[in-house]
């Protein structure tokens, strides 16, 4: 099963029964301007306003992608 779910990954065809509905994004988004959203999702569309926002949620195997600007100090990253 493992080998046939890893083809399926390289060809980029996993039936949807194969991915978790609770997997995390791979990549969250930081960025400042209208689009951001205070305690949003963190996806490219609308990002996390503040790190802080990005480190408070953020697990093992992201990527947190964080856009050139001036941001506050982090008070504490797991």
């Amino acid at each position: 099963m493992w080998a046939a779910a890893l083809a399926g990954v390289a060809a980029g065809l996993v039936p949807l029964s194969e991915v978790s509905a609770d997997a995390p994004p791979a990549d969250l988004y930081v960025g400042q301007g209208l689009s951001c959203g205070e305690s949003g999702p963190g996806t490219q569309a609308v990002p996390f306003c503040t790190v802080q926002e990005a480190a408070d949620v953020v697990v093992p195997g992201q990527t947190v992608h964080i856009a050139a600007g001036t941001y506050d100090r982090l008070r504490s990253v797991r």
